[in-house]
């Protein structure tokens, strides 16, 4: 009964971390997160959606060290920066999209996790089978 709540605590974890987010599609990149909302001065009175232009995902497949596939675009987005809490506008020229499978190159930063849960899982099998 523990290893089947335990399986289901891992589930459930590595579900939340594969919710889709949002962020704004520029010329082959996604940048999250949003930073702000920015007026546009045409159309008058439009605001969009900022997003921080220092973090980003490739949507090219194979780029380091990471790269995300997306869903439909959405509302009109830009990126830019946030000094001092006030929010510059630096491209107003993306799309808004959902993003949730962010696919890393390097499989070597995740090995030590993946022993660890292989190893747990031999525990409770052998536990389980001295018992019987």
């Amino acid at each position: 009964m523990k290893a089947v709540k335990l399986i289901l605590l891992f589930l459930l974890f590595f579900n939340a971390i594969g919710k889709a987010q949002t962020g704004c599609l520029i010329a082959g990149r996604v940048y999250h997160p949003q930073i702000g909302t920015a007026v546009l001065t045409l159309p008058l009175g439009l605001l969009i959606p900022v997003y921080d232009v220092n973090q980003s995902y490739s949507t090219s497949v194979g780029s380091c060290p990471g790269w995300v596939t997306t869903g439909p675009p959405g509302q009109r987005c830009g990126n830019g920066t946030a000094p001092l809490g006030i929010v510059i506008l630096g491209n107003s020229n993306g799309v808004e999209v959902t993003y949730s499978s962010i696919i890393n190159c390097n499989l070597d930063d995740y090995s030590w996790p993946l022993a660890t849960a292989a190893g747990l899982l031999g525990i409770f099998v052998i536990r389980r089978r001295n018992k019987l």
